[in-house]
């Protein structure tokens, strides 16, 4: 009797150890991840595209300027690479940013702010954009280092983009960078049963070039990279809208689709 009296109670004082043990490996439910304000805009991108120097090869922007957007682009079908558009009211600029899979951290949609400071501003064919002081002769910026950034680029909430309809004969510098909508357009017949490019020998060629007409005869070329997800992809042969980045190359515009299953609405009979 005195053997189970001792035995009860050696089990009554290891009930608290049996009971701390459950509990550590127990975790507090996540609270929900508050919202970081994102700084305020001290100008717009088209304010920041007034510091390019002609000549000066990709100049240092000026004091702590910060600019806020909206992501334009998204890199998860390969068609962008280590590069972001940001968009707002004034116009869009491409980010020439060292990271790829960028859409894991910034989404298309998404409200972002940029920290300017020490990033350059160049040029190249004619169009504007963002990043890092460049040792290249060929480049006047160079890609921000990927460690750098998420401390330059500031990812906030989501607050959803729609794309700018726009008609061939409507389009203009002052949409570059931006996302758009190319309304009742379609392929030549001649590039019918071609794909976007040419995944086979995407080392060689590394995009290649189609052409959307729309029924007045005006043009536009739709450039795709090799390593695009789609690239083998056949063009579709009706006509209808198409969503993109336009960017331009000097004075030549050209659509950059992000992807071809949910932006190519081409489904319309051809005219």
């Amino acid at each position: 009797m005195e053997r189970i009296k001792k035995l009860f109670q050696l089990i009554i004082l290891a009930l608290p150890l049996v009971f701390a043990a459950c509990q550590y490996n127990k975790f507090d439910e996540p609270k929900e991840k508050e919202e970081v304000p994102l700084p305020a805009a001290t100008h717009t991108i088209a304010q920041v595209r007034s510091f390019y120097q002609e000549g000066k090869g990709g100049n240092l922007i000026p004091g702590e300027v910060v600019i806020r957007g909206v992501v334009a682009s998204e890199d998860t079908k390969g068609n962008f690479y280590r590069s972001i558009f940001i968009q707002d009211a004034t116009g869009g600029i491409e980010l020439k940013m060292g990271m790829v899979n960028m859409t894991l951290f910034y989404k298309q949609g998404q409200e972002v702010a940029l920290r300017c400071q020490g990033l350059a501003i160049g040029k190249y064919g004619d169009v504007i954009s963002i990043g890092y002081q460049s040792n290249d002769p060929n480049y006047e910026t160079s890609f921000v280092p990927e460690l750098i950034v998420p401390k330059v680029l500031l990812a906030g909430r989501y607050v959803g983009i729609n794309p700018i309809d726009l008609t061939l004969d409507k389009l203009a510098l002052k949409y570059s960078g931006m996302l758009v909508k190319i309304k009742d357009v379609q392929f030549l017949e001649s590039e019918l049963n071609q794909t976007y490019a040419n995944p086979e020998q995407k080392n060689s060629v590394t995009a290649v070039n189609h052409t959307l007409l729309d029924r007045n005869g005006n043009q536009l070329i739709v450039r795709t990279s090799s390593f695009a997800t789609f690239a083998g992809h056949k063009l579709p042969e009706g006509s209808g809208d198409i969503i993109g980045i336009l960017t331009y190359f000097r004075a030549t515009p050209q659509l950059v689709i992000i992807d071809d299953t949910r932006d190519v609405q081409l489904n319309n009979p051809r005219f």
